[in-house]
């Protein structure tokens, strides 16, 4: 079987020329792969999912206030309103940057969404072992299992879009790579 590997090399090797422009486009298109710059249509929706943030936080807080609120409910309600005050913490940030790298963003997804399942399925199954022939509470625990599902389906979808934008970037690197070693090997 004959070795064709050079051959290969060679036409991949020559089938651009490598410009100042080209590496600009690299750098470029690496940049927009790895960081998300607000448009005006995101900054509106960002601006929109700040207020939304701050009025979940001051219901939770108002909540947790309630004179008939028992313990399982405070301990939502604390929950929701860290979650909301951080989400909206971190879209302060991203108004005032501009933008934000995709793969914080993954990180913040995760960490905000797992405090609020974490407390939800917590308390309802917990709650639901204090009063186990109340069918409240398998009610209760069903849909606490439900919401940790979604959390589950939810975050996969993150990791496979984190796995996706690294695959990305690494081709995108590689083809920077060729052609620099292209331009090396032509002088």
């Amino acid at each position: 079987m004959p070795d064709n590997t050079s051959n290969f090399r060679d036409r991949l090797l020559d089938a651009q020329a490598v410009t100042p422009a080209l590496r600009e486009e690299y750098r470029k298109e690496l940049d927009s792969i790895l960081n998300h710059r607000l448009t005006p249509r995101t900054r509106l929706a960002t601006w929109g999912g700040l207020a939304v943030s701050l009025a979940l936080t001051a219901l939770s807080a108002r909540s947790l206030l309630s004179p008939r609120a028992n313990p399982g409910s405070m301990i939502v309600a604390g929950a929701v309103a860290v979650a909301s005050l951080m989400m909206a913490l971190w879209l302060v940030r991203v108004l005032r940057q501009g933008g934000f790298a995709r793969r914080t963003s993954f990180a913040v997804v995760e960490w905000i969404g797992s405090i609020v399942v974490a407390a939800v399925v917590l308390v309802t199954l917990l709650g639901g072992m204090a009063t186990p022939s109340d069918p409240a509470s398998t009610f209760s625990a069903i849909w606490g299992l439900m919401l940790l599902i979604v959390g589950f389906a939810w975050g996969t979808g993150n990791r496979i879009s984190a796995a996706t934008l690294e695959t990305r970037e690494h081709v995108l690197r590689l083809e920077s790579r060729i052609a620099d070693l292209s331009e090396r090997l032509a002088k």
